[in-house]
């Protein structure tokens, strides 16, 4: 059971990412071939230093709140994965390696609901500049997630709309907000929200 519902998840979830989560957080180079986030990795020591803190309302606003703990893009990944194990199991087979090239060695972590066996909440990582995974964005199908404002799987459109700006879906469905340095995503199907994911869009800038 477990296993069936995560591959299902994981394949929802991976589609949604290759379409909305790569195609924000890398820009393609002056000579159209190659993702500026591979050339910074031959910049030198200044493209490799230490990131300063985040600032920790845009941690706290950028976070999606899943049973009782708040997971934000921006969070270290292992504090992340101890806060999970509170809320969930980590799937057995995460993380799991779900593509290279535009999404830069990506790595998904499953965290599942312990009480019904589904997927609760994904981590997605990827590689910084020093070779460590760091979390890029963090989603979810599951109700018992919801945004700071209060949208979570299950909200109608309307109460999206009220919340964070009306706007025409994409032609996946999709309805993008972006902030200064982080951005949200919302899955929208028969007018109800289905997906919920908060992005950082500058983890390698």
């Amino acid at each position: 059971m477990k296993k069936r519902t995560t591959t299902a998840i994981l394949l929802a979830t991976t589609m949604m990412f290759a379409l909305v989560g790569c195609g924000k957080s890398y820009e393609i180079s002056s000579d159209d071939s190659t993702p500026a986030a591979e050339d910074s990795k031959d910049k030198g020591n200044a493209e490799n230093e230490p990131k300063a803190p985040v600032d920790p309302t845009t941690i706290a606003e950028s976070s999606i709140e899943y049973k009782g703990e708040t997971f934000s893009p921006f969070e270290d990944l292992q504090d992340s994965l101890d806060k999970a194990a509170s809320v969930g199991e980590l799937s057995s087979d995460s993380p799991v390696q779900i593509g290279e090239g535009s999404c830069n060695y990506t790595y998904y972590y499953d965290v599942i609901d312990a009480e019904n066996s589904e997927s609760g909440l994904s981590i997605h990582t990827t590689d910084d500049n020093n070779d460590k995974q760091i979390i890029m964005q963090v989603s979810s199908f599951d109700p018992n997630a919801k945004t700071t404002k209060g949208i979570h799987p299950g909200s109608t459109k309307d109460e999206l709309f009220a919340a964070y700006g009306e706007q025409k879906p994409d032609e996946y469905g999709f309805c993008s907000y972006d902030f200064d340095t982080y951005g949200l995503v919302f899955k929208i199907s028969d007018d109800k929200v289905t997906m919920i994911a908060s992005e950082t869009m500058n983890y390698l800038n």
